[in-house]
């Protein structure tokens, strides 16, 4: 009888400690879901309030313009912005780059020059 109650217990014991890792672990999983997805939303704000910043920088601040590149209209600000940035606010340096891949590379749209340049700046 003492034999039996010792094996029940065993059996009891290994159940419930079976049921608590089962337990901690969908805990762990949904916590741990919960954070990835909290952490992506946070992630996605600052980016877009990064975003937001940068254009009002970009656009209230007489350092950053743009206005001087021929074509201009057909570059969107990003890649404006990456330019800029990678040439260290340079601007005269910018449009050499852009005007050498013209004469280096005739008859492409505005936009392959600017991203052929960031291209081989990011390159190299």
């Amino acid at each position: 009888m003492n034999s039996d109650n010792l094996k029940q217990d065993l059996e009891t014991l290994t159940q419930k400690t079976f049921y608590f890792c089962l337990g901690a672990t969908s805990s762990i999983v949904q916590n741990t879901q919960e954070n990835l997805q909290e952490l992506s939303q946070n992630a996605q704000k600052t980016v877009e309030e990064l975003i937001k910043k940068g254009e009002d920088v970009c656009y209230n601040s007489p350092e950053i313009n743009f206005d001087n590149f021929q074509n201009k209209d057909h570059v969107n600000i990003g890649l404006k912005t990456r330019l800029f940035m990678l040439v260290k606010g340079d601007k005269d340096l910018a449009e050499r780059l852009i005007n050498l891949q013209k004469r280096k590379n005739p008859g492409h749209r505005e936009e392959w020059y600017w991203e052929k340049v960031i291209y081989d700046l990011e390159r190299h």
